[in-house]
């Protein structure tokens, strides 16, 4: 028999990746959905009653833990990359960018180049102000942001955390430890590094690396966790608390959920959670977007919906998600 024989855990569809905010003044969130990796959608979640808008896609990467939706849910700021022979010699829009847009589009509104993917994105602090995360609030001229009061400020130096960790501390995510751990860089790094402090040019470091058969050196850089970051989110109609860790594993991020209080099997494997305005705990899980409702000790976990079939398809913003 073959080893990746039909139904094996080898020969299984890799599901896409959900990532999900939450309007902080109406039932509305935004998703993002990932897959293939270098695709994209937005999609606009009613939690009212649970339908959902598809939008458009983007032939890039979303940076979602630097996205927000703004109080009301109407627009949604997020960081994206699109590296190509265009965008790289590109000096106006660059190949990295934060921009405001109206979900489930993401036909920019407001747009600010940043040329590179070091911080970037922002948060709505009110509806109609924006901080950005970038060092220069000097939007595209051809998408200039009107009537938002826009203020330029690296929240933190950093990737996701930048934004993340503001983010995630305004809607009710208590911080009980932070994160402990070291980055280790490879010897094949070291190596480089102690060539660049020696003043080297390029094609010197590069007839050293060629004497020294540096490319025989490991590469393996990146964070080891001593101890996981931990959060804590008490539902908002009370009696439970949602419990967040993180582990930095090199460059991966991996989160964990579990109730505090009890224990809800369906949470294992959940890429993301939180609580949605309806005091339920909503959460991604194998491309699928699932909420658990408790009536006295009991809770009924139900599916919402299985975004695992879409394909990318072309999509024009209607005019009222390109006006401001």
């Amino acid at each position: 028999m073959s080893r990746l024989a039909s139904g094996s855990k080898a020969s299984r569809p890799v599901p896409c990746r959900l990532h999900f905010l939450l309007a902080r003044e109406a039932p509305v969130g935004v998703l993002f959905r990932r897959g293939p990796s270098r695709w994209v959608r937005l999609i606009r979640w009613n939690v009212a009653d649970d339908t959902f808008d598809l939008g458009q896609w983007f032939k890039g990467r979303i940076y979602e833990k630097r996205s927000d939706l703004s109080p009301d849910g109407t627009k949604v700021i997020y960081f994206a990359q699109k590296i190509n022979r265009r965008t790289l010699t590109d000096p106006g829009f660059t190949y990295a960018w934060t921009a405001i847009s109206r979900p489930p589009f993401l036909t920019a509104l407001g747009l600010w180049p940043k040329g590179d993917c070091w911080n970037g994105g922002g948060l709505f602090e009110t509806n109609a102000r924006v901080l950005l995360n970038h060092a220069d609030a000097s939007p595209h001229e051809s998408h200039p942001a009107k009537g938002l009061d826009v203020i330029s400020a690296v929240v933190a130096l950093g990737e996701d955390n930048s934004v993340l960790d503001r983010r995630l501390s305004r809607d009710g995510w208590r911080l009980v430890q932070p994160w402990q751990g070291r980055f280790i860089e490879s010897p094949y790094a070291l190596a480089h590094q102690e060539m660049m402090e020696r003043g080297l040019s390029v094609e010197e470091m590069m007839k050293e690396s060629f004497r020294r058969n540096l490319h025989e050196l490991s590469t393996d850089s990146g964070h080891i966790t001593d101890a996981p970051e931990i959060r804590e989110k008490a539902r908002p109609i009370g009696g439970d608390t949602l419990v967040m860790t993180l582990h930095l594993d090199k460059f991966a991020r991996r989160y964990k959920f579990r109730l505090r209080e009890t224990r809800l099997p369906a949470l294992n494997g959940a890429e993301w959670a939180d609580w949605d305005q309806r005091g339920r705990l909503a959460f991604a899980r194998d491309g699928k977007l699932v909420v658990a409702e408790k009536a006295g000790e009991r809770w009924t976990v139900r599916g919402l919906a299985d975004f695992n079939a879409q394909k990318p398809e072309a999509m024009v913003a209607p005019a009222w998600a390109t006006e401001w």
